[in-house]
């Protein structure tokens, strides 16, 4: 027997007896046996077979045994001189078979083959590959040559003469002709590692390592409809079986650093994948992904190396996914506002500059508008309240100069600020284009992922005695990278506080908000209620004197607007007030149950009754310091009431802070350009012109969206309250809701223009 003919079919019924057609009209001069292996086809490719082509063996599979699995069968059952891996989706042209026979027994040295394979329209399809590497594997996971075509054209071989025979590192599997003293001495495909992928890449590796040589020769063409069998394959699912055999493929043949690069990599191309599949289940996969970056950020913690491969392919995944599609990389920016706090999930210090993720994404979305977006235009007419505000600041940059502030102060100060400078991205990614839908699924998933985070901690601290030694390594990752705070409140009940927890307050407003402007289903009104109850829960366990009363003031501001915008029937409002009241009911009764739980030292009740004690206590650390720094501030203040001190401008004060008191027993004086006062830091800073200035701003903001969005605006005043007594406004995170607000509302105010 000279050569046996092995064909994996799934699902390519029609392909399949073009492809036998095709063997029986061309093949003359040789003898040949033909295996089909039916991966589990459910369009009659079996009965087929049985039908047209009775002198063929066919074996059926129950189940898919994948690509390797089902060669290997036919492999054991090949009594031929050759063994030719054809697939279905393949049409003979000419005479291939015979020719490719002739052409092996003369070049002896060959052991592997593959032929020239023709496109469907009959033009050529490149068909060689060198073997993969590291830096050419990353780049197609992370989806990069789509950007940088180019940097490919090793691994493709672009600069192969496909007119010419020669040897090679791999050919395409689609015509595989392998010699019997091959596989008498491989053995057969590594179907353990491979089901479907790699799996011919691999066995051209281990041949190669083994003496032999791969060749191309373009005597024999071969149509190839390419990848018929798996465009049946969804997308999400083919990207995960690539991916596992790519990591297979390095673990067997590469370094561990290598397999660890490629792994995470992979994980990362994953995610892109989830996060291009808009569909109904895009609040699981975002859920998903911010568990997964966490989980990573962990890891990363303590391990460099992981830490920056960390850094480098989340940035490289939100540069792809920004340039594809800026509203989407203005999402990631804002879901890792909703999760990170402070910005440092990941931290890279370059030159002794610590660069942290946000950063980093931040550059990110700049650079890519810059790039991609150079000739927008954006009218000065309609944006005077931001350059008049981009003046202040500039201002309190050089006041700070010629006040001879503290330089490096200086820049920790006004940093945040530069923040706004991404209101072009912004309003360019929003322009026409205001899907609310993808944005809150996003915003409901940090929620939820917000809500997980602060009660498994409350649980954990309050039943410490039985899990302290697993919160050892966990409470240095997240207080390091200032992600949450833990602290012991009274009775066992520890305040869990996140920063973030500002797009929670914020949040609140949002989606009760949502509710009452959209008709919705009882499914999805069930949904928001239940978010309500999460984000009541993030607001008590974080125990924000803060959050609780600016959302007090931004509830009677929401009320109002509610109120006056749709004039609702008291029967329904009153009903909506004791649903609200029901999930408050329903978030304290879900805290209690946490401190309940018999295990370990119980807090008990007492803790669940002190809540209350927590509004109106006056002689806590925090409440005494705020006290004991507003005098010496507004001395301060007086000092340059009008145009400021500039950034990094210092008070001196003595503080009733427990830590820094047991660092320092002999010093109660602490200095400090950070002051808990929001907005007399703004006047400190920037002086009265320069608060007016920001203010007028936020006015501006909530003008436009006065008749648009009760929960913006609502947010917006709860932000602004808050900020009297905790800065956000100077921060990120509040500024991120500010550009989001005003983006927003441009963007609906274009669409009804």
């Amino acid at each position: 027997m000279d050569v046996s003919i092995i064909i994996v079919s799934w699902n390519t019924r029609d392909l399949l007896q073009k492809c036998l057609q095709s063997i029986y009209k061309h093949t003359r001069g040789i003898s040949f046996e033909i295996f089909v292996i039916d991966n589990g086809s459910h369009d009659g490719a079996v009965e087929m077979i049985r039908l047209e082509f009775p002198g063929l063996t066919c074996i059926a599979n129950v189940v898919n045994r994948g690509f390797a699995g089902a060669n290997n069968q036919g492999i054991k059952r090949a009594g031929g001189r050759y063994v030719l891996l054809l697939n279905p989706d393949t049409e003979l042209t000419n005479d291939a078979l015979s020719l490719m026979t002739k052409w092996m027994d003369e070049k002896r040295e060959c052991g592997i083959a593959g032929c020239h394979l023709l496109n469907t329209d009959l033009s050529h399809q490149n068909s060689v590959r060198r073997f993969p590497q590291l830096l050419d594997q990353t780049i197609i996971l992370l989806k990069l040559h789509h950007l940088f075509p180019k940097l490919l054209s090793s691994y493709l071989a672009h600069d192969f003469d496909y007119r010419k025979e020669s040897k090679v590192d791999q050919v395409m599997g689609a015509f595989f002709m392998i010699r019997r003293s091959v596989i008498e001495n491989l053995g057969e495909l590594d179907e353990r590692n491979f089901w479907n992928w790699f799996e011919e890449v691999d066995f051209c590796l281990r041949a190669r390592d083994r003496g032999y040589e791969i060749w191309y020769a373009p005597l024999a063409n071969v149509i190839h409809h390419y990848g018929q069998s798996f465009k049946q394959v969804m997308p999400f699912a083919k990207q995960e079986m690539w991916n596992r055999s790519l990591r297979n493929y390095f673990k067997k043949h590469n370094s561990i650093i290598a397999y660890c690069v490629i792994t995470l990599a992979s994980w990362l191309a994953v995610l892109i994948s989830l996060i291009m599949m808009f569909n109904r289940s895009l609040f699981s996969k975002t859920l998903f992904i911010i568990a997964s970056i966490n989980l990573l950020s962990f890891f990363a913690f303590s391990s460099p190396i992981v830490n920056w491969l960390g850094f480098i392919l989340i940035l490289a995944s939100a540069a792809l996914i920004a340039w594809r599609h800026l509203l989407w990389g203005v999402y990631i920016l804002l879901a890792e506002l909703m999760i990170s706090s402070q910005g440092h999930l990941f931290d890279v210090y370059v030159s002794g500059f610590r660069l942290s993720l946000r950063i980093g994404l931040f550059s990110v979305l700049l650079g890519v508008w810059a790039l991609k977006i150079p000739n927008v235009k954006l009218l000065l007419k309609n944006y005077k309240f931001y350059i008049v505000f981009g003046l202040v600041i500039a201002w309190g940059i050089i006041n700070a100069f010629l006040s001879h502030n503290n330089r490096s102060f200086l820049y920790q100060d006004f940093n945040g600020y530069l923040f706004f400078l991404l209101l072009p991205v912004f309003i360019t990614a929003f322009k026409n284009k205001l899907q609310t839908t993808f944005l809150f699924t996003i915003w409901a998933a940090a929620l939820v992922w917000q809500f997980i985070a602060v009660t498994l901690l409350l649980f954990f601290y309050s039943h410490i005695d039985i899990f302290w030694r697993m919160l050892v390594p966990v409470y240095g990752w997240f207080r390091d990278q200032r992600i949450i705070e833990v602290g012991l409140y009274k009775y066992n009940f520890y305040r869990v506080f996140m920063q973030s927890g500002i797009w929670a307050l914020t949040g609140f407003f949002v989606f009760i908000a949502h509710f009452l402007e959209n008709k919705q289903e009882k499914k999805d009104a069930v949904k928001i209620w239940l978010l309500c109850v999460a984000i009541i829960t993030i607001l008590l366990v974080n125990l924000s004197r803060s959050f609780w009363v600016g959302g007090v003031i931004g509830f009677i501001w929401f009320t109002y607007l509610y109120l006056t915008h749709f004039h609702a029937l008291i029967k329904k409002t009153l009903h909506r007030a004791f649903i609200l009241a029901l999930c408050l009911i329903t978030s304290v009764t879900l805290i209690a149950v946490i401190l309940i739980i018999p295990i370990g030292k119980i807090p008990g009740l007492k803790a669940i009754a002190s809540l209350p004690d927590r509004a109106t206590e006056t002689e806590e650390s925090a409440v005494r310091s705020r006290k004991a720094l507003l005098s010496p501030l507004k001395e301060a203040i007086q000092r340059h009431s009008l145009l400021g001190s500039g950034f990094g401008a210092t008070v001196t004060y003595k503080t009733t802070d427990p830590r820094y008191l047991a660092a320092h027993p002999n010093n109660p004086y602490y200095t400090t350009f950070a002051f808990e006062w929001g907005w007399l830091d703004v006047w400190y800073k920037l002086g009265f012109l320069g608060m007016i200035a920001y203010l007028a701003l936020i006015f501006d903001i909530v003008k436009r969206g006065w008749n648009m969005s009760i929960g913006l605006t609502a947010g917006i005043i709860a932000l602004v309250v808050v900020h009297f007594f905790t800065p956000f406004l100077n921060h990120p995170l509040g500024i991120g809701y500010l550009l989001l607000s005003d983006a927003m509302f441009r963007s609906s105010q274009t669409k009804k223009s």
